[in-house]
């Protein structure tokens, strides 16, 4: 500004000089914040590498065997690798808790690998559910309804879908579908894009065991930058608090409905299979299909649960979710049929 103010001396022969000596202490600076800010993220790699060995010490045997992932392996019981359990729910992910309690009814058992044990290690997909071991499987599988449908075309304990008609599956799949691909994206973002909620309950559940605060905040902060971009990517990290309230609200008022039977009359001419359909809707099943539960119900309680349980409760969206009595009392019935044996955190 000084050299630029048009003053005849601000155009004399130092002006040039100053310039100079002005652009050297900028490049300087710069260099020296460079090189204050890579020291800064040596360090904090080297804090995270130190805990992660620490880590890897204190768990022992399970995470030298789960760093032997991509191998495969004939154990005997089905490991099942997941993120950490939420109260007395045995993960706070849903589809890992869809995962669970289809294995739960399914009668298959299995042994529960939280995240700070496995690391993501070995997983196929990048991501969590993955599962190995047991007697049916030659490698590692990934995503949770990939490996529901291995486990029922390979014959791996129970077929919960087994008994349903083609039209009860068809709307099994939309219902599945709609909480996978669109009520899972406004959970995301009540967990990861509002500020009050991440930093007053994600960071402590998800990375409170990361030491010291600093790169507790520094993994957090990566990790939650991450998430943000891929909402805002997919579309949903778009949407203001009160439209998320919105489709979370015809979301699971269409599962609401359809759970307690007050869906739309049959038009006059409906068929047979629709009055089997009308039937299947009534208000007193205890399940969306009847008298017994199938796989659909494990996403419904799987999504209900990580709605309404754990420190995001007093988020509009939960509270939206909690005002849908027959899901509430679905949830509250899958629950006390599960009884989980929640692993420590």
């Amino acid at each position: 500004r000084f050299w630029s103010s048009g003053t005849p001396r601000a155009r004399g022969p130092w002006g040039v000089h100053v310039r100079v000596e002005m652009s050297a202490v900028v490049v300087k600076s710069a260099a020296a914040a460079v090189a204050a800010g890579a020291a800064a993220a040596a360090a904090a790699l080297f804090v995270f590498r130190r805990h992660k060995k620490k880590t890897q010490k204190s768990t022992g045997s399970r995470s030298a065997a789960a760093a032997a992932a991509d191998e495969p392996r004939g154990a005997s019981v089905l490991e099942v690798y997941a993120t950490r359990p939420l109260d007395d729910d045995p993960d706070v992910s849903p589809p890992c808790l869809k995962l669970l309690a289809f294995l739960k009814l399914a009668g298959v058992p299995y042994a529960y690998v939280p995240y700070k044990t496995h690391l993501m290690r070995g997983a196929p997909k990048r991501k969590v559910p993955f599962v190995r071991g047991g007697p049916h499987l030659e490698k590692p599988l990934g995503d949770s309804q990939f490996i529901v449908e291995a486990f029922q075309a390979r014959g791996i304990g129970s077929d919960l879908d087994a008994w349903l008609t083609d039209e009860q599956r068809a709307i099994a799949t939309a219902f599945r579908v709609m909480l996978e691909e669109s009520v899972y994206w406004s959970l995301l973002a009540v967990r990861w894009i509002d500020e009050t909620q991440f930093e007053r309950h994600t960071v402590p559940l998800l990375f409170g065991n990361i030491t010291p605060p600093v790169l507790r905040r520094f993994v957090a902060r990566g990790v939650r930058a991450k998430c943000v971009k891929v909402l805002d990517d997919q579309g949903y990290g778009r949407h203001a608090p009160d439209e998320l309230v919105h489709l979370m609200r015809t979301q699971l008022g269409a599962l609401e409905t359809y759970l307690g039977g007050s869906s739309p009359p049959s038009p006059p001419a409906a068929s047979a299979a629709s009055s089997s359909s009308s039937s299947a809707s009534s208000s007193d099943k205890p399940f969306f299909f009847g008298d017994r539960p199938c796989t659909l119900d494990c996403v419904v309680y799987a999504f209900t649960t990580s709605l309404v349980q754990g420190p995001w409760v007093d988020h509009p969206v939960a509270a939206a979710a909690r005002s849908f009595d027959k899901l509430m009392a679905h949830q509250a019935r899958l629950k006390a049929l599960l009884a989980f044996d929640v692993p420590p955190p």
